[in-house]
């Protein structure tokens, strides 16, 4: 056979048939990167000499004597070459000049090593990043506008999504909580009080698709990828999504950070006294009366918006998140009594006015001079971060009740200078925007939302996640497949080889021990906000790990980790809800920049209430949730995005044994460490056909065992000859467990399995034990170990490390028979009797009986039947406030949520409705009670009220009488309650109750 090698020149590509002594071998090898790193690595030969004829001088140029300079040639770059056998080309790739020698004084060999094409994706991407490149990219396929109406228009794409997450917003489902800002609206607040409590837009954090980063980087290394064979990655990256939230607390806009709209006044009001006839009169848009006294103008410092009028009046230039400080000192000369609020007070465009803070914590004290002939030096500060409406104007003032008008005169200055030492007292009288954000209506601005990550960091990630390996095509090097190696090598073709070992040659057998790891941990990279500290304090981990000890290998000593480069993220419940959502938040519950995250998109969805900039409406949304597991409430068909399993922070029966390392790491890793594993390196004489179309995924049969190739060295191009291969067993023991999990749990908690054909099957402890439950005296327990042994398939056992348990939050479901079947989100419910059910949603609940079905939070009682809710009888709480301004303007009661009462399809109820009211003002100056029976009837669809009887009303003070209204929304129902016959209005109206039913169900 004849070796050709054929060199390209570097300046214009001339492909040049080099000269080649006839003795001189061109041996190539072959190899994987290592056993545990599937990336091949690519081929190369060892250094060989060609003559420095004529023709080979073309290629590298003539080079001087002793200096060896190079005329048109640059020895750093590579010279793209090729191999051929009797003119079929065998490999492509690229030769490297090593060296030149002299005889004679004369140039004779020219010695170069010739490489196989490789993929150099890594380097083709450059450092290219999240901020610069896949930003970019995002502005000009997806700029846009941060607006209400944007909201539809992005549920509708493939590539990126609106979610929500908890950026130190502190989210709540309870509308009348004043412990964080609740998803849902209370409808009786106050305008204000609703613009400042609805969900805006910036709010929401986007999240982009893995798949639409991954094609863009594809596109930007010069190569191809190969969809068709790579579909088990595309599935994954087509559910995965990147939340974009880096720098700020919120949805960022090009050209909304406020440049213009931040303002500094300061000083310019030394001496300048004021007494009580300087505070007048205020009506605020609640009603209240304050006297306030607007601060003298100070000197404008700065206000490149021109935003700041007379008296420090600042007006709002747009509308967004505004933070506003302000410092004030009094110089008290003379005794006075009494004191003075600091405060701002806002008027917004309708002319509405608002105190802020409400509080008198920034109240200046006046008092006594004492024996200090001397002034006393009064100081307060201010911090306010607020939304405002463009428009609304602030100015700083004094501000308290009727009694701040008697302040006496010559008695009180402001003073421009601080006498105080620490921050912030010891700044002059000031006041000062320092940041201001639009909150909608320019574009997005990807770049700065973005994740703080290279490119090849996230292909990098996905190749540790999904235990990639990547495939270039036999015609096409550029055209690469991305497949997990378990997938890869099953594809492999079956070849003997048992003939063409040599005999004669040492023949090598060794056992993996070498190449096995004493510890192996999968993770990811350690993060160290609020809920991921739970995991790192308490439970001594990285949420999401997975570490396994190999205690059966008595010579293992060194420490394997694979480590992806996103960061975990355990997702926590929105309180009060059933919803679990990532949370980005420092230990005060501040917002901190996550990093790079990486999460499914769920089919669940959560409905919050938003306010519409374009209407100034408060409708409602709805939003998918995002999560490590593929669903909120998961199953055990449902997958993990963790290595390992772990112990969430909302309450979940059982954790999905889908994880990455079962799917895509175990048997692998079980191949490795079996106690059959074996290395083999001997000598093949293997023939050119051999050698040009082998793949590492070969199946090579060798006597009674088959294994794959790890290494080819020293093959003579064209030659004949045995060449020396080092291939790995190829494992393929009955596994321990040929069952799998069904897909639903039992009622008692236990895990189902089914068999190959998916009919039931007797769960085992080896089962249990593979997918990662808990083994309980003859059956398997879907609940996750703190610490337990980890079995292979293959038989080799590995220890799970001890982990430290993880506190869970007082939410608890308390269950005290087995035979119930609750949904995996109830919380703080206490279940007893038989064969109840509990559904998705209710919590603080209490069912008990034989055969209830729950739908409604409160108190439901089963009476038996033939399925359940047949008989049932429950309570529910009520409530509602308002105002009767006429005979038709009813108050709505629901329940504690919020919501309408449920009643389920083909149903008939007998409610009794027995309610107490109250009118507030300064004490309880009216009330009343009120009975109702009712009978409702539910049916195809159809919830119908077919009467409504008052049994007893008692009116104090309040004259008039009761009647009551149902309104239907579908198949639920809210009561609403009329005063009829009375003088209007009446205001400040609190009803409580609650709901007593017996039902039948026909199912």
């Amino acid at each position: 056979m004849e070796t050709a090698l054929i060199l390209y020149t570097q300046d214009n590509e001339v492909p040049v048939l080099v000269d080649l002594y006839e003795n001189e071998n061109i041996s190539l090898n072959w190899s994987f990167n290592d056993i545990k790193d599937l990336a091949p690595r690519g081929n190369y030969s060892r250094t060989f000499r060609i003559p420095f004829t004529q023709t080979n001088a073309s290629i590298f140029g003539f080079i001087q004597e002793n200096t060896f300079q190079f005329s048109g040639f640059n020895p750093k770059r590579k010279i793209n070459a090729s191999i051929t056998v009797d003119t079929i080309p065998i490999i492509e790739g690229y030769v490297q000049f090593k060296a030149a020698y002299t005889t004679n004084g004369e140039v004779s060999d020219l010695e170069i090593v010739f490489f196989g094409n490789t993929v150099n994706f890594f380097k083709t991407i450059g450092d290219a990043d999240f901020k610069n490149y896949i930003a970019s990219e995002l502005q000009i396929d997806y700029p846009i506008e941060v607006t209400f109406d944007t909201i539809d228009i992005v549920a509708a794409y493939d590539d990126i999504q609106f979610g929500i997450t908890d950026r130190g917003n502190k989210w709540i489902g309870n509308s009348y909580s004043t412990e964080g800002r609740s998803i849902y609206l209370n409808p009786y607040d106050s305008p204000d009080a609703l613009y400042q409590k609805a969900i805006k837009v910036h709010e929401l954090t986007p999240f982009v698709r893995t798949r639409y980063i991954f094609d863009k980087i594809f596109a930007l290394s010069g190569f191809e990828f190969n969809e068709a064979d790579s579909t088990t990655l595309t599935e994954q990256l087509d559910k995965m999504f990147i939340p974009f939230t880096s720098e700020n607390n919120y949805m960022t806009m090009i050209g909304g950070n406020g440049d213009t709209a931040v303002f500094r006044v300061d000083s310019g009001i030394d001496n300048v006294g004021f007494d009580g006839t300087d505070f007048a009169p205020i009506t605020l848009a609640d009603g209240t009366t304050i006297y306030s006294y607007t601060i003298p103008a100070m000197t404008i410092i700065n206000d490149p918006g021109s935003n700041i009028s007379g008296a420090n009046l600042y007006t709002v230039p747009f509308n967004g998140n505004y933070v506003i400080n302000g410092v004030l000192h009094i110089n008290q000369y003379a005794p006075v009594v009494g004191g003075a609020t600091l405060g701002f007070l806002r008027t917004n465009p309708n002319g509405d006015k608002f105190i802020t803070p409400v509080t008198l914590s920034n109240t200046f004290i006046f008092g006594t001079l004492g024996n200090d002939a001397a002034a006393v030096n009064l100081g307060e500060t201010l911090t306010s971060e607020v939304l405002l409406e463009a428009g609304t104007t602030i100015e700083m003032v004094l501000w308290g009740d009727f009694n701040i008008t008697a302040l006496p005169a010559a008695s009180l200055k402001f003073k421009d200078i601080s006498t105080f030492g620490t921050e912030p007292f010891n700044q002059n009288s000031n006041i000062e925007c320092v940041s201001a954000s639009k909150t909608y209506g320019n574009p997005i601005d990807w770049s700065i939302n973005a994740p703080v990550m290279k490119c090849s960091e996230f292909m990098s990630s996905l190749f540790k996640m999904f235990n990639l390996v990547v495939i270039a095509d036999d015609v096409n090097p550029k055209l690469l497949t991305f497949m997990p190696i378990m997938e890869y090598l099953e594809q492999g073709n079956v070849k003997d080889w048992s003939n063409k070992i040599d005999i004669l040659k040492d023949i090598t057998l060794t056992s993996t021990a070498d190449y096995q790891a004493l510890k192996n941990t999968w993770t990811y990279k350690q993060s160290n906000d609020y809920l991921n500290n739970i995991y790192n304090s308490q439970g001594q981990r990285v949420y999401g790990r997975l570490e396994l000890i190999d205690a059966e290998n008595d010579f293992a000593t060194n420490d394997s980790k694979i480590e992806s480069l996103f960061f975990p993220t355990p997702c926590a419940l929105i309180n009060n809800t059933t919803f679990a959502i990532p949370k980005f938040l420092n230990d005060a519950m501040s917002y901190v920049s996550p990093g790079a995250r990486i999460l499914y998109k769920t089919p669940d969805e959560i409905k919050i209430d938003m306010y519409n900039n374009d209407a100034g409406t408060y409708p409602s949304r709805y939003f998918k949730l995002f999560n490590h597991y593929t669903s909120n409430n998961p199953t055990l068909a449902d997958e993990d995005l963790n290595f390992g399993q772990e112990v969430p922070l909302h309450y979940v029966q059982s954790a999905p044994f889908k994880t990455l390392y079962q799917r895509y790491w175990n048997d692998y890793i079980a191949d490795i460490y079996a106690p059959d594993a074996r290395i083999i390196e001997a000598f093949f004489a293997l023939d050119f056909a051999d050698i040009y179309q082998f793949k590492f995924n070969d199946k090579i049969y060798i006597k009674d065992s088959y294994y794959r190739i790890l290494e080819i060295s020293d093959y003579v191009v064209g030659m004949q000859d045995t060449v020396k291969v080092k291939l790995i067993k190829m494992v393929s023991a009955i596994p321990d467990c040929l069952l799998h999990p069904d897909n639903v749990l039992n009622v008692d908690g236990s895990v189902p399995f089914l068999d190959a054909d998916d009919n039931p099957a007797t769960a085992t402890e080896e089962c249990c034990n593979q997918y990662g439950y808990l083994w309980v005296g003859s059956d398997c327990f879907a609940k996750i170990p703190d610490s337990k042994t980890k079995t292979l398939q293959g038989g080799n056992r590995m220890e799970l490390l001890t982990r430290e348990p993880i506190v869970r939050s007082a939410n608890t479901t308390l269950i005290s028979t087995p035979n119930n079947t609750i949904d995996s989100n109830v919380l703080n419910t206490i279940v007893y009797g038989e064969r109840n059910v509990v559904t998705f949603g209710v919590s603080n609940s209490l069912i008990g009986g034989t055969d209830a079905k729950a739908i409604n939070n409160g108190v439901t009682i089963g009476s038996g039947g033939g399925y359940s809710g047949e008989y049932q009888s429950g309570i529910i709480q009520v409530r509602g406030f308002g105002d009767w301004t006429n005979n038709t303007t009813p108050i709505t009661l629901t329940n504690e949520r919020g919501n309408y009462i449920t009643v389920p399809d083909d149903s008939v109820w007998y409610v009794k409705l027995m309610l107490t009211i109250g009118q507030i003002n300064l004490g309880i100056d009216g009330n009343g009670v009120v009975e109702f029976n009712i009978q409702m009837t539910a049916s195809a669809g159809v919830l119908s009220v077919k009467d409504a009887i008052i049994v007893s009303e008692n009116l104090e003070t309040i004259s008039g009488n009761f009647e009551l209204g149902v309104d239907i929304v579908g198949l639920t129902f809210a009561p609403q309650l009329l005063l009829k016959n009375s003088t209007y209005p009446q205001d400040n109206i609190f009803v409580g109750g609650q709901i007593i039913y017996n039902q039948y169900h026909y199912e």
